[in-house]
């Protein structure tokens, strides 16, 4: 998904400029990420909190371990970082689980949120067309049974009848 990848990918450039890190590590793995969760997020993400929280654990490690690999082209071997950067990884990954607990809430408050003001517009919307509707037949003689028939105690079947 583009769009999610764009996205991610100026998070990351953000995280470049900001961090002292080989720069562009930040938005290709970001980029990466942004395109998964673009492509994935009405099937996994939706009401599964346990997808929700199986790919932050992945992402993270994801991460981690594209940092790795950098690392080991740059450095050429894993003596003296190895068991440092592994505790690292851990830590990172279990910030990142806590963090996406109150994460997972606020998303499903604010996915609650939207939903309920797009159907309320979807509703407005609905009610303006159906009130524009019945005048542009009023006003040109016709009746459209479902709401004013009934009033007149007529049972039309077609649907719309000239005013008697």
């Amino acid at each position: 998904n583009l769009p999610g990848a764009i996205f991610f990918s100026v998070v990351g450039l953000i995280q470049d400029a900001l961090s002292p890190t080989t720069f562009g590590f930040h938005i290709v793995t970001r980029a990466l990420v942004g395109f998964f969760i673009g492509e994935t997020k009405e099937r996994v993400f939706k009401d599964n909190a346990q997808g929700y929280f199986v790919f932050v654990g992945v992402a993270s490690l994801f991460v981690k371990s594209t940092q790795f690999i950098l690392l080991l082209i740059v450095t050429g071997s894993v003596s003296g970082w190895i068991l440092e950067y592994l505790l690292g990884t851990i830590f990172y990954l279990v910030v990142n689980l806590i963090v996406s607990l109150p994460m997972w809430v606020i998303l499903q408050k604010l996915g609650n949120w939207l939903e309920k003001r797009d159907s309320y517009s979807e509703n407005f919307v609905e009610r303006r067309h159906r009130d524009a509707q019945q005048k542009i037949c009023i006003s040109f003689g016709i009746i459209n049974d479902s709401v004013h028939a009934n009033f007149r105690g007529v049972n039309w079947q077609n649907g719309l009848s000239p005013i008697v």
